[in-house]
């Protein structure tokens, strides 16, 4: 994992401390350091409204609001970042209408470890990727308005 991967910030979306806490050892087994928590929808869209997350990784029951409407809310705020949808209940209708929504992934829980962690890593990187290449094409947009 390169350094800009390790700064990325993750939030953890799950009513079930449990899952949380498990999720966020995984990741920081990983080498990431900057990993959040979030219980419920409100909790999640409050700590997102204050920073863009890199990733979500999103539970679809929640106590309070669906995860579905906590995933379009999120997208209104940052329409880039990648949300990973991880569930214990995999509505297949779900599933394929939050895909045509954009969801980055969907993961059954249980899952397995490896494959989750090769779905983080490629779904960061490519999320990072797009970023440097946003922040490139702006310099040079600049610097061809100073010439």
């Amino acid at each position: 994992m390169n350094s800009r991967a390790s700064l990325a910030r993750i939030l953890i979306v799950d009513d079930d401390p449990e899952v949380n806490d498990l999720l966020r050892r995984i990741l920081i087994n990983m080498g990431y350091r900057y990993i959040e928590t979030a219980a419920c929808g409100k909790e999640a869209i409050k700590k997102a409204e204050k920073e863009a997350p890199d990733l979500i990784l999103l539970d679809l029951r929640l106590p309070d609001i669906d995860g579905g409407r906590v995933f379009r809310r999120i997208k209104e705020l940052h329409k880039d970042t990648p949300v990973i949808v991880i569930t214990g209940y995999p509505e297949s209708g779900v599933a394929h209408r939050m895909t045509e929504e954009g969801i980055a992934d969907f993961i059954t829980k249980p899952f397995d470890l490896i494959y989750f962690k090769n779905v983080v890593s490629n779904i960061i990187s490519q999320h990072i990727w797009k970023q440097f290449e946003e922040a490139r094409r702006k310099l040079q947009r600049l610097s061809k308005e100073e010439i």
